[in-house]
């Protein structure tokens, strides 16, 4: 197989990161507020959330007691949930079932915690079930959520998406999924500015980093993208056996000097020489 044609978009996709990092410095980033600082954070804004009916996909039953309760299964026999008890209607439910809106507040917590960035804390989503609405909108802000948990209070802020397919989790430079693991990305240098390069359909983007060594040894800023997200686009661009057809053209991934840890040892360590690094 012929790898000029990836080479040469790894070599493109490195100047646009180029042309990103002069942006950021030249405009007002909240521009471009798909980018993340390394260190910079933002505190969760309090919602009091408020629950009248029962979560999605759960089914609403009466107990014994006059109660309404959600049932997380339609199983309901004898009055009685043979699943989770999710939440209660009642305004005194009965010891160890939450009311519906503080299962809201404790259930959006967790969801902020699994899928947000932290420049964008707060997660939104759909509650109930509507009749004739399919699409789920999903996503992260850096503003405060409507009581409701559906949506931001204001439309200002920043925000993310949490996407239905894994294509676009992974591929769109405004997913919530992206740009939380952009967070972690580990970059050379503690200036270097962090970026989401989108590949083309149906391949991962990127997780890149771009530098200016502190030894002048590069004329320019050097681009680098994180390995694990490589190893990621490779096996999408080139199959399971991607380090197979690798080694067929004497290349090896952490050898390529497109790597974070790679550019680090060879531009900031000076621990690899030029003879055994792929420029």
């Amino acid at each position: 197989m012929d790898f000029t044609p990836i080479l040469i978009w790894i070599f493109m996709v490195g100047v646009g990161a180029i042309l990103v990092s002069y942006l950021i410095k030249e405009f007002d980033t909240e521009t471009f507020s798909f980018l993340v600082r390394e260190g910079f954070s933002n505190e969760s804004s309090e919602t009091t959330f408020k629950l009248n009916s029962c979560p999605l996909n759960s089914t609403s039953y009466i107990t014994a007691n006059g109660d309404t309760e959600c049932c997380s299964v339609s199983d309901i026999v004898n009055k009685q949930c043979n699943g989770d008890i999710l939440c209660s209607l009642s305004s005194s439910p009965k010891s160890g079932v939450d009311t519906c809106s503080a299962w809201l507040s404790k259930e959006w917590k967790k969801r902020s915690t699994k899928f947000c960035p932290s420049t964008m804390p707060n997660y939104y989503g759909p509650v109930e079930s509507k009749v004739g609405s399919s699409k789920r909108v999903e996503g992260c802000s850096s503003e405060a959520i409507k009581s409701d948990g559906t949506a931001p209070q204001a439309l200002g802020g920043s925000q993310c998406k949490i996407y239905e397919t894994s294509e676009d989790e992974y591929g769109k430079s405004d997913s919530c999924l992206n740009l939380k693991a952009l967070e972690s990305v580990s970059c050379p240098t503690k200036t270097a500015e962090k970026s989401i390069l989108e590949s083309d359909k149906g391949l991962p983007a990127l997780l890149a980093c771009s530098f200016v060594p502190p030894n002048n040894s590069s004329p320019v800023p050097v681009v680098c993208y994180q390995e694990e997200r490589a190893k990621v686009y490779m096996k999408a661009k080139l199959g399971g056996d991607w380090e197979a057809k690798l080694k067929e053209k004497s290349m090896a991934l952490n050898t390529m000097l497109s790597l974070c840890g790679t550019s680090k040892n060879y531009y900031i360590d000076g621990s690899v020489a030029a003879k055994d690094v792929k420029f």
